[in-house]
């Protein structure tokens, strides 16, 4: 079970923790928080970092790593159950055509198209493009790679 809950592959914490902006934060922190406990910031009656400040600074950066990290699980979210839907409509087409069509080949050509049109919108998503435009000559997927 710890096992489990520390798995970080596949989950969107990974990807967060990929970004340059979160180890940027992280940095930083750490960082002047050292600097700080050092003492290589001047004294200065104008500029004075104190406990609460450091405090302060680390819970803001802490609220907006969750608020980031919460940010794209809502939009992975969404987009896994707007694809969960297309594949559900995919299946309930394909279960009332072999119900409502009896002619084998005439089945199989429904079915075909439909799923050759769930292909070409999943294409179209990945690769923000359109199908037709790479058919005409377009640029292929060699050169947006």
């Amino acid at each position: 079970l710890v096992l489990v809950s520390l798995r970080l592959a596949g989950t969107v914490a990974a990807s967060c923790f990929m970004k340059v902006e979160f180890w940027s934060m992280i940095f930083f922190n750490v960082l002047f928080t050292w600097c700080d406990r050092q003492h290589f910031f001047p004294e200065s009656p104008l500029i004075e970092l104190t406990d609460d400040m450091l405090t302060t600074i680390t819970g803001l950066m802490v609220f907006l790593t969750v608020f980031y990290t919460n940010d794209c699980f809502a939009r992975y979210c969404a987009l896994y159950s707007g694809t969960r839907q297309v594949l559900g409509m995919l299946s309930d087409y394909v279960s009332e055509v072999v119900l409502r069509i009896p002619e084998q080949p005439k089945r199989r050509a429904c079915i075909k198209y439909v799923v050759a049109a769930a292909s070409v919108f999943y294409h179209e998503v990945r690769f923000g493009m359109e199908i037709e435009e790479e058919w005409r000559g377009g640029p292929s997927l060699s050169a947006a790679a």
